[in-house]
């Protein structure tokens, strides 16, 4: 927990690679990407608490979309063609790439690739365990936060008596 201009702050690196950032008037969850080599810039992605359930749902549906797809791809393709489809902004899938080949929430990054079910309930349970986390933090950061208040008026009411 750190004190960020005059605000505590809380971060947590989570299972599903992202960092989630708690202070008491909300939460979000950060993803930083690098490019695949220095000439692509660094960037992020950013999920408000009130996306994070919808992510999920999203996450999901390209999954079941990702399978369809990847059935279709191995019927139909020549496996020396590559595909990659923008699911929904923010989420892509790929197919042909041997080590590329998933979902994923950044277009060049295999670093955040989906590519088990197993890998995908391992970030859904890390974004409901942030949703959990971060409620709790938050409360958590409120009583410090009015904590301190009430001790910066004691001291002020002090100060005037003396």
């Amino acid at each position: 927990m750190m004190q960020n201009m005059g605000k505590f702050e809380y971060s947590e690196t989570l299972p599903c690679t992202g960092q989630l950032i708690v202070n008491p008037d909300g939460w979000y969850i950060n993803y930083t990407f690098a490019g695949p080599d220095l000439r692509y810039k660094v960037h992020t992605i950013r999920i408000d608490s009130s996306e994070v359930e919808a992510h999920i749902q999203a996450l999901e549906s390209a999954w079941k979309k990702y399978l369809e797809l990847k059935q279709e791809y191995t019927l139909t393709q020549d496996k020396q063609d590559l595909k990659s489809v923008t699911f929904k902004p923010g989420i892509y899938i790929h197919l042909g790439y041997q080590y590329m080949e998933g979902i994923s929430i950044a277009s060049h990054s295999q670093s955040k690739m989906i590519q088990s079910e197993d890998y995908l309930q391992e970030v859904i349970q890390g974004l409901r365990y942030s949703i959990k986390k971060a409620k709790m933090v938050m409360t958590m950061l409120k009583t410090v936060e009015n904590h301190l208040r009430l001790k910066t008026i004691r001291d002020d009411r002090e100060s005037l008596i003396e």
